[in-house]
Protein backbone atom coordinates (compact mmCIF):
# COMPACT_ATOMS: atom_id res chain seq x y z
CA UNK A 1 0.00 0.00 0.00
CA UNK A 2 1.42 3.37 -0.99
CA UNK A 3 1.73 6.15 1.59
CA UNK A 4 0.76 9.69 0.59
CA UNK A 5 1.60 12.23 3.35
CA UNK A 6 0.02 15.71 3.46
CA UNK A 7 -1.67 15.34 0.11
CA UNK A 8 -4.29 17.28 -1.73
CA UNK A 9 -6.14 15.06 -4.15
CA UNK A 10 -7.00 16.75 -7.45
CA UNK A 11 -9.84 15.13 -9.41
CA UNK A 12 -9.68 16.89 -12.78
CA UNK A 13 -9.85 15.48 -16.30
CA UNK A 14 -8.26 18.48 -18.03
CA UNK A 15 -4.53 17.75 -17.85
CA UNK A 16 -3.49 21.40 -18.10
CA UNK A 17 -5.81 22.46 -15.27
CA UNK A 18 -4.57 19.56 -13.11
CA UNK A 19 -0.95 20.47 -13.85
CA UNK A 20 -1.41 24.17 -13.05
CA UNK A 21 -3.40 23.39 -9.90
CA UNK A 22 -0.72 20.94 -8.79
CA UNK A 23 1.98 23.54 -9.37
CA UNK A 24 0.07 26.09 -7.29
CA UNK A 25 -0.39 23.57 -4.49
CA UNK A 26 3.33 22.79 -4.42
CA UNK A 27 4.14 26.51 -4.18
CA UNK A 28 1.89 26.87 -1.12
CA UNK A 29 3.24 23.80 0.64
CA UNK A 30 1.05 20.87 -0.36
CA UNK A 31 1.82 17.62 -2.13
CA UNK A 32 -0.65 17.24 -5.01
CA UNK A 33 -1.83 13.94 -6.40
CA UNK A 34 -4.08 14.09 -9.43
CA UNK A 35 -6.51 11.66 -11.00
CA UNK A 36 -8.48 12.25 -14.19
CA UNK A 37 -11.67 10.25 -13.70
CA UNK A 38 -14.02 8.67 -11.19
CA UNK A 39 -12.65 5.23 -12.12
CA UNK A 40 -9.06 6.35 -11.50
CA UNK A 41 -10.15 7.93 -8.21
CA UNK A 42 -11.69 4.64 -7.03
CA UNK A 43 -8.47 2.75 -7.80
CA UNK A 44 -6.25 5.38 -6.18
CA UNK A 45 -8.34 5.57 -3.00
CA UNK A 46 -8.47 1.78 -2.78
CA UNK A 47 -4.70 1.35 -3.21
CA UNK A 48 -3.41 4.31 -1.21
CA UNK A 49 -3.05 5.33 2.41
CA UNK A 50 -3.48 9.08 2.46
CA UNK A 51 -2.83 11.82 4.95
CA UNK A 52 -5.47 13.62 2.93
CA UNK A 53 -5.74 17.32 3.81
CA UNK A 54 -8.39 18.16 1.24
CA UNK A 55 -9.64 17.29 -2.23
CA UNK A 56 -10.15 19.60 -5.20
CA UNK A 57 -12.82 18.16 -7.48
CA UNK A 58 -14.00 19.26 -10.91
CA UNK A 59 -17.79 19.10 -11.21
CA UNK A 60 -17.76 17.56 -14.68
CA UNK A 61 -15.75 14.39 -15.28
CA UNK A 62 -15.73 12.01 -18.25
CA UNK A 63 -17.27 9.10 -16.33
CA UNK A 64 -19.27 10.82 -13.60
CA UNK A 65 -19.46 14.09 -11.78
CA UNK A 66 -17.88 15.88 -8.87
CA UNK A 67 -20.62 14.86 -6.47
CA UNK A 68 -19.97 11.18 -7.15
CA UNK A 69 -16.24 11.76 -6.66
CA UNK A 70 -16.93 13.57 -3.37
CA UNK A 71 -19.07 10.68 -2.16
CA UNK A 72 -16.24 8.23 -2.93
CA UNK A 73 -13.73 10.33 -1.00
CA UNK A 74 -16.05 10.96 1.93
CA UNK A 75 -16.93 7.26 2.19
CA UNK A 76 -13.30 6.56 3.14
CA UNK A 77 -12.27 9.95 4.55
CA UNK A 78 -15.50 11.36 6.03
CA UNK A 79 -14.04 14.58 7.45
CA UNK A 80 -12.09 15.62 4.37
CA UNK A 81 -12.84 19.19 3.28
CA UNK A 82 -13.70 19.39 -0.40
CA UNK A 83 -13.17 22.28 -2.80
CA UNK A 84 -15.33 21.93 -5.89
CA UNK A 85 -14.18 23.62 -9.11
CA UNK A 86 -16.05 24.34 -12.33
CA UNK A 87 -16.13 26.61 -15.32
CA UNK A 88 -19.78 27.21 -14.44
CA UNK A 89 -20.81 29.60 -11.69
CA UNK A 90 -21.33 28.53 -8.09
CA UNK A 91 -25.04 29.29 -8.41
CA UNK A 92 -25.28 26.51 -11.00
CA UNK A 93 -24.22 23.97 -8.37
CA UNK A 94 -25.35 25.53 -5.07
CA UNK A 95 -28.16 23.05 -4.37
CA UNK A 96 -25.86 20.09 -4.95
CA UNK A 97 -23.22 21.48 -2.57
CA UNK A 98 -25.69 21.48 0.31
CA UNK A 99 -25.14 17.71 0.54
CA UNK A 100 -21.48 18.25 1.42
CA UNK A 101 -20.70 20.12 4.61
CA UNK A 102 -17.13 21.38 4.90
CA UNK A 103 -16.96 22.18 1.22
CA UNK A 104 -16.26 25.23 -0.88
CA UNK A 105 -16.31 26.33 -4.50
CA UNK A 106 -14.03 28.23 -6.85
CA UNK A 107 -14.78 29.04 -10.47
CA UNK A 108 -12.24 28.25 -13.20
CA UNK A 109 -10.03 29.86 -14.24
CA UNK A 110 -8.62 30.89 -10.86
CA UNK A 111 -5.43 32.60 -9.76
CA UNK A 112 -2.93 31.22 -7.26
CA UNK A 113 -4.01 33.76 -4.65
CA UNK A 114 -7.68 32.78 -5.02
CA UNK A 115 -6.95 29.08 -4.66
CA UNK A 116 -4.66 29.66 -1.67
CA UNK A 117 -7.30 31.79 0.09
CA UNK A 118 -10.08 29.25 -0.55
CA UNK A 119 -7.90 26.46 0.84
CA UNK A 120 -6.94 28.50 3.92
CA UNK A 121 -10.61 29.16 4.62
CA UNK A 122 -11.62 25.56 4.02
CA UNK A 123 -8.87 24.11 6.22
CA UNK A 124 -9.47 26.37 9.25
Amino acid sequence: MQQYPNHVLIVEDEEEVARITGSILEKIGFSPLDVGSVEELRATIKDGNFDLKTAIIDMTLPDGDGLEAAEIIRSRYPDTPILFISGYTEASWREAFDKFPASGFIQKPYRQSELAEKLRTLLK
